[in-house]
């Protein structure tokens, strides 16, 4: 898994791949740009996703981490990789959602591996959702609360 970040790392920073389009993104916000950090939880609340890879090594550390994830508000683009992470070490709150859409990048080789990396970075849940919405495009699509806390657990509330 590491060779593969670091392999995706060197890709997407030689051809500038983000899931915002914006093509110069921090990465030395190791929080996850929008993301709130606490002693025990990190809760992403209004994240608007960015560089792949900087989410992708986010995911791997938290996944080491005792920390949980607390889904509070919007979370868009690659933030929506966090989904990828444990269902025990994660919770939704109602009012959270989900936007996806296809990666964007400065050629189509590289969207198509950043699409597949993402991909493979879902539970199968949010591909059979993906899927079923019409797969990855440039138009965000919407997962709701309703939908990801059939998955997810709500925050607060004892399973």
């Amino acid at each position: 898994m590491n060779r593969i970040l670091a392999l995706f790392a060197a890709v997407s920073v030689l051809s500038g791949c983000s899931t915002t389009g914006n093509p110069v993104a921090s990465t030395s916000d190791s929080t996850g740009f929008n993301a709130r950090p606490t002693a025990k939880e990190f809760v992403v609340k209004n994240d608007s996703g960015g560089y792949v890879v900087a989410y992708a090594m986010r995911v791997a550390q938290l996944k080491q981490d005792k920390k949980t994830l607390r889904f509070a508000g919007r979370c868009d683009s690659a933030c929506t990789m966090y989904l990828g992470l444990p269902r025990n070490k994660v919770c939704v709150e109602p009012g959270a959602y989900f936007r996806f859409h296809r990666p964007m990048a400065r050629s189509s080789a590289t969207v198509a591996a950043a699409t597949d990396f993402l991909m493979r970075s879902y539970p199968g849940w949010v591909r059979q959702w993906i899927a079923a919405n019409g797969g990855l495009t440039s138009s965000l699509k919407t997962m709701n609360y309703n939908y990801a806390s059939k998955y997810l657990p709500t925050c607060g509330v004892a399973a």
